[in-house]
């Protein structure tokens, strides 16, 4: 559920409300690779760039999220 509401919200860029939803998602399900993602990649279109790197080495390694990270810019 807060994944999906997080979803709906980043799709209005409502980035706070999304990022308050996503990292609530990962709380709750710690282990799902793609609420972690969601999360990542959320705080890179919020300009949250350090932080993205941080969430997503959890799945990706701290290279490849660097990597992640300059893909969407």
């Amino acid at each position: 559920l807060w994944a999906e509401l997080g979803q709906v919200r980043l799709k209005r860029r409502q980035w706070d409300g999304a990022l308050s939803c996503l990292a609530k998602a990962v709380e709750l399900e710690p282990g799902s690779q793609a609420y972690v993602k969601s999360l990542g990649y959320t705080l890179v279109v919020s300009n949250r760039m350090a932080e993205a790197v941080g969430v997503l080495a959890r799945v990706h390694g701290e290279a490849g999220a660097l990597i992640e990270v300059s893909r969407c810019l």
